[in-house]
């Protein structure tokens, strides 16, 4: 079937009893999981055939850009809308590819496939399986599209469109400010909420008035749109709380997210942070020591449903101005363990520090926190993320402009390290103590130490670290496979040297070439001053990357090569 498809590599089969409906996980190396239902065997082969397509089409890629589209323009609800379609005209798509060229018996039994999956997703409760079959309405529109035997256009088209209408709309549209909510409550209360309560607000500025929505737990006030009254719910997590379609939540078993509020303890988390996650993720506030923020869904809420789609659209259109008027509710903040301490957090961390103090990031692009005495003395100590300790040798590694050795400590379950470095002179023990022991490792983003963790295992696995300068690339289709290094020895000064640098580089005069693995990563020194690295600049080393760093070759490198002899990742190496 691949080959008739045209799809030039092998695909993993497996199957998870958790899915409900057939998916491709996946772009480099895509997987297709099948739920554990028992189809017949014509209607597998449907199913199959229908997969592949998606892989052949790169349907995964198109809807990434989608998504990127979508993080872009959180704030604009056209955008979301448009990408709900755009998704569905995916699938749809998809179908007309599955039934080209098939007489009426085919296609009939390819509608037989999808009711079939309405069933048992019905019979399961499947959050997903709207998307498949659908409504009534839908799946009768489906079906009608199915046994059209008319030329289709094709959803790529649809898809590019979308993207340039997406881009057009960002330049044109900007959200309009919230409406003040007043102080006159009322007591309705969803039957979801735990801790949120509503109360009524005072007529806005366009004359509408306001729900607001408070959660005395999480600290935080919403105004919410007066048409929203019963129409819908709130799931209370942990550290969030979702909000959802109502008419949608109940009807199809939990669907039909909006959006969710999460609050994470720490004000040094960045936007720079929120971009590095899967799914599309925006400061709204920080304050009393936390940070909030909107998610956004991932994927596909809104059911094909008309009725329940469009209920669902006119309340994801105000969810940009809803998520603007957060506030904070009361002042209560992240407990400290310490008296006269404070908790402070970033993405990777939380710590106790006392409560004159303070800590910063004095460049986003460095895992370097700052710590401060605000009393008058100034910086008295650091927080440094460092890659993970595997062979016990760290002991003396690192060493600070204080002239001290710092506190090591390491995460086995994020494997992840850290150095506090501390002026021992202007510090006191005992608060050394007291900051170490808070000290808390948070599974925050990947990052360029994790890559260097990374690096760190392959050596411990029997690779090897090669230093030198890229000589030049071995090239297929216009990509790298295979890179020449000039290798070289770099060599710390010892007893009696006196090099200017504390250093000096051997040019061995040996060039060795080794292959690129799939998805080879490298970290570049970046521009303006070359000498340290991206916080999450680890592009592929692939033709993209030769073109934004035409000079790659005049830098020095570590080369980490697996114990497969391929290149897993390359770090650019500072050499002043």
């Amino acid at each position: 079937m691949l080959e008739e498809i045209k799809v030039n590599k092998n695909i993993p089969i497996k199957i998870c009893k958790v899915i409900k409906s057939p998916m491709v996980l996946g772009f480099w190396n895509p997987i297709l999981l099948l739920p554990d239902i028992d189809f017949t065997k014509e209607h597998l082969q449907m199913i199959l055939r229908h997969e592949a397509i998606h892989i052949k089409r790169r349907d995964i890629l198109y809807k990434t850009v989608i998504l990127f589209a979508r993080a872009a323009h959180w704030f604009n609800p056209l955008v979301h809308i448009m990408s709900v379609e755009a998704n569905k005209d995916v699938e749809l798509s998809c179908d007309a590819a599955v039934v080209k060229n098939q007489n009426v018996d085919y296609r009939k039994d390819y509608s037989e496939a999808i009711l079939m999956s309405v069933y048992s997703g019905n019979r399961s409760k499947a959050v997903f399986l709207t998307y498949f079959g659908g409504g009534k309405k839908m799946l009768k529109k489906r079906f009608a599209s199915l046994f059209d035997l008319r030329k289709k256009k094709k959803g790529v088209i649809s898809l590019i469109l979308v993207v340039l209408l997406i881009g057009i709309m960002g330049l044109c549209i900007s959200c309009s400010k919230t409406a003040e909510a007043g102080d006159e409550t009322k007591n309705r209360v969803d039957e979801n909420h735990k801790t949120g309560a509503e109360s009524d607000g005072n007529t806005g500025a366009e004359g509408k008035r306001t729900i607001v929505y408070e959660n005395k737990v999480l600290g935080f006030s919403l105004e919410l749109p007066d048409e929203w009254e019963d129409r819908y719910v709130v799931e209370e997590w942990e550290n969030s709380i979702g909000f959802f379609s109502k008419k949608v939540y109940q009807q199809y078993n939990g669907m039909g997210l909006l959006f969710t509020i999460v609050r994470d303890v720490g004000e040094l988390i960045t936007e720079q942070d929120m971009q590095q996650a899967p799914q599309m993720q925006q400061i709204l506030l920080q304050g009393n020591g936390y940070t909030y923020y909107i998610r956004w869904p991932s994927d596909v809420q809104s059911p094909m449903e008309e009725e329940l789609s469009d209920d669902y659209m006119a309340m994801s259109r105000q969810v940009s101005k809803v998520a603007k008027s957060i506030s904070l509710l009361g002042d209560e903040k992240p407990k400290a363990s310490n008296e006269g301490f404070k908790v402070v957090g970033s993405s990777f961390f939380t710590v106790e520090i006392p409560d004159n103090w303070d800590i910063k990031q004095e460049a986003l692009s460095e895992p370097r926190w700052y710590i401060y005495d605000e009393t008058g003395k100034g910086d008295v100590g650091a927080i440094a993320l460092v890659p993970y300790d595997f062979d016990g040798k760290s002991e003396g590694k690192y060493k600070d402009s204080y002239g001290e050795v710092p506190v090591l400590l390491y995460d086995d379950e994020t494997l992840r390290g850290a150095t506090i470095f501390f002026d021992v002179k202007r510090v006191d023990k005992d608060i050394i103590d007291k900051i170490k022991n808070s000290f808390k490792f948070v599974s925050g983003p990947f990052n360029v130490v994790d890559l260097q963790t990374q690096g760190e295992q392959y050596l411990a696995r029997g690779g090897k670290k090669v230093f030198g300068k890229i000589e030049d690339f071995e090239m297929e289709k216009g990509e790298p496979v295979a890179v020449k290094i000039n290798v070289m020895e770099f060599i710390p000064d010892g007893t009696g040297d006196n090099n200017p640098n504390g250093f000096r580089i051997e040019v061995l005069n040996k060039i060795e070439t080794y292959p690129l693995d799939i998805g080879t990563q490298i970290v570049p020194l970046v521009p303006p001053n070359n000498s340290n690295y991206g916080f999450y600049e680890m592009p592929l080393l692939d033709s993209s990357f030769l073109k934004k760093y035409d000079n790659c070759k005049h830098f020095y490198y570590d080369f980490i090569i697996g114990s497969d002899g391929k290149v897993k990742i390359v770090f650019g190496r500072y050499v002043p």
